[in-house]
């Protein structure tokens, strides 16, 4: 028998480890915000300029951190990282795209919690969706603006969660529509299904290209259905019978719940392959979902479903959820989803 030994010189492991760890900081840039926010920290009482880019790069490595996570989640979203631009109060806010980074243009304000609630809700209204809403209602829009900013501040605490709700949340929700719409947004999002289906569908809505003469109430009522399709899941009992396609004329998918571990451990990939296969309604995507237990049988069932020429992987994502027993009790679990795309889905256009 031959032994053979490779040797790596240290110098070659350590460079090997630099490097990787050069390429994480290159592809997170909001590492980077969060270091100078660190920075400037220390000279912010004795420097007005230190001060500013303390204001800058926090309120950067904040939403940046965010949306490198929204963009992992929902790949096609394709949000635009944020760059800070403080300008005089007799200059008018703006914001724009260069160089790939939408760049805010604000006025700083005292109050650094009020800055960070600022920039973000000018980002999220600014960027997220910035397709979809052409289509959207008034109150769907700020509905969305308002529950995504929320999502981007929930761990960002206290003080800063009471600067949101005083300036924009409060007085947002007094329109009745926009607080019930906004009420089954937490809802939804609760039983994970908030941006791994609702906002992946509404970027689908956003890849559609629409004319003049489209039928804008019929995508509001689209929407609102689509919506109170998700609900119906998100109130769901486990192993509660519930409709799980939904067929709008824009939005068409399936979800199909890959949960009860008898099937699994006794009739095996078989049986949702062939329920898939079934499949009436003409829909564009399928989303898989299951607990993360479960993440090599869901990934062997899409690997199979992908020999068809039908199906291909769009996307494969882990969401935290609260789910009811029959007997109505919660209970935390980690799903696991993949969504399929159609390859024979194409732009629809509206003339």
């Amino acid at each position: 028998m031959i032994n053979i030994y490779i040797i790596f010189p240290i110098s070659i492991l350590c460079f090997a480890a630099g490097g990787g760890i050069v390429w994480h900081i290159f592809t997170h840039p909001e590492i980077l915000d969060k270091w100078a926010s660190c920075f400037y920290r220390l000279f912010k009482a004795i420097s007005k300029e230190a001060d500013k880019r303390f204001v800058k790069y926090n309120i950067q490595s904040t939403i940046n951190g965010f949306i490198a996570k929204l963009n992992s989640d929902v790949p096609n979203l394709d949000a635009q990282r944020i760059n800070i631009d403080w300008i005089e109060e007799e200059l008018t806010p703006e914001s724009f795209l260069k160089s790939g980074t939408l760049v805010l243009r604000m006025h700083k304000s005292t109050n650094q919690n009020r800055n960070i609630v600022n920039a973000t809700y000018t980002f999220v209204s600014r960027e997220v969706l910035k397709k979809t809403k052409t289509y959207l209602a008034s109150y769907q829009k700020d509905a969305i603006d308002l529950f995504v900013s929320y999502k981007v501040l929930e761990k960002a605490g206290h003080d800063i969660m009471d600067a949101f709700v005083q300036t924009y949340l409060r007085d947002g929700l007094e329109k009745d529509s926009i607080d019930k719409l906004y009420a089954k947004f937490e809802k939804i999002d609760t039983c994970g299904l908030f941006f791994p289906v609702f906002i992946t569908e509404m970027t689908f809505l956003g890849e559609k290209i629409f004319g003049k003469g489209v039928n804008r109430n019929k995508i509001y009522q689209e929407i609102d259905g689509l919506v109170s399709f998700l609900l119906t899941l998100a109130n769901r009992k486990t192993g509660e019978y519930s409709n799980l396609e939904y067929g709008g004329e824009y939005s068409k998918f399936a979800i199909r719940i890959v949960g009860k571990q008898y099937k699994i451990e006794e009739e095996g990939k078989r049986i949702y392959i062939n329920n898939i296969r079934l499949i009436t309604q003409p829909i564009e995507t399928l989303y898989l979902i299951g607990n993360f237990y479960n993440k090599q049988f869901i990934d062997e069932v899409s690997s199979d479903l992908t020999e068809d020429d039908v199906w291909e992987i769009f996307h494969k994502v882990a969401a935290k959820a609260k789910l009811r027993t029959r007997e109505g009790e919660e209970f935390d679990v980690e799903n696991y989803i993949i969504s399929l795309r159609k390859k024979s889905v194409t732009i629809v256009t509206r003339r």
